[in-house]
């Protein structure tokens, strides 16, 4: 399969590497919508020593029979801007849209890299253009029933059933940097509190698995579940405002 992005890898990307789940985990459920119509989030992205990297904001709003997710991401010298279409009942993608903007002076080439996906009948048509004009003509690519897309995982896990030991699965479609289409699982482990910049919340801790790689998001318990704290290895994001 031809390499259609150079071998960048965002510090937020969830890049995972290919692996089955037991049989014995269902399909994820979408058992709740909690979030109001044009609700806005914003995150510090930070290190493990506290230090800051950036920032991410997040916007989600209902339009018809869809939900419209938008995200931006400042890190640096690199700003990463995506939209994502999902059906509003159960959250299956319909097109995503992501542009990159590269600073100068990194291990790839700087510049902006635009991509678009769509969705339909268990396959995704992905085509970009990168730096220097260099257009990737569409590739079409098969996908399970039960996937989802990468970057809309922040609000797909807000509609889980929050139940300890409640386990779900399903099919990961990473756009970038390369087209990969890893089956994961993600638990709730338990409860626990968590300080932010927007105050101390009572969490869901949910812990994402594939392989050898573990990433944990924290839930708040009440409603409307704000995504509270992520963390995938000495990256974080901790909530900074909400409604």
């Amino acid at each position: 399969m031809k390499r259609w992005l150079p071998g960048l890898a965002l510090l937020l990307s969830i890049c995972l590497a290919l692996v089955a789940c037991g049989p014995t985990v269902p399909v994820i459920t979408v058992a709740q919508i909690p979030w109001a119509d044009g609700e806005i989030t914003s995150y510090a992205v930070q290190d493990s020593q506290g230090t800051e990297l950036g920032t991410l904001n997040m916007t989600i709003r209902r339009e018809g029979d869809l939900y419209l997710m938008t995200s931006f991401t400042m890190m640096g010298n690199t700003t990463d801007e995506i939209t994502i279409a999902m059906n509003a009942d159960d959250l299956k993608p319909t097109s995503e849209t992501r542009t990159i903007h590269m600073g100068s002076g990194g291990p790839v080439p700087g510049g902006t890299y635009d991509i678009i996906a769509d969705f339909s009948d268990n396959q995704v048509i992905i085509e970009a253009d990168l730096p220097g004009n260099d257009h990737q003509e569409p590739y079409v690519f098969n996908i399970p029933a039960d996937s989802y897309a990468n970057d809309q995982v922040w609000y797909l896990f807000r509609t889980l059933p929050f139940e300890e030991g409640y386990a779900g699965r399903y099919t990961n479609i990473v756009l970038w940097t390369q087209f990969q289409k890893p089956a994961v699982t993600v638990t709730v482990v338990g409860n626990e509190t968590v300080e932010t910049p927007a105050g101390i919340f009572d969490c869901h801790k949910l812990e994402l698995s594939v392989l050898s790689l573990t990433i944990y998001f924290w839930y708040g318990v009440e409603a409307p579940h704000y995504l509270v704290k992520y963390q995938k290895g000495d990256t974080i994001l901790l909530l900074t405002e909400h409604p």
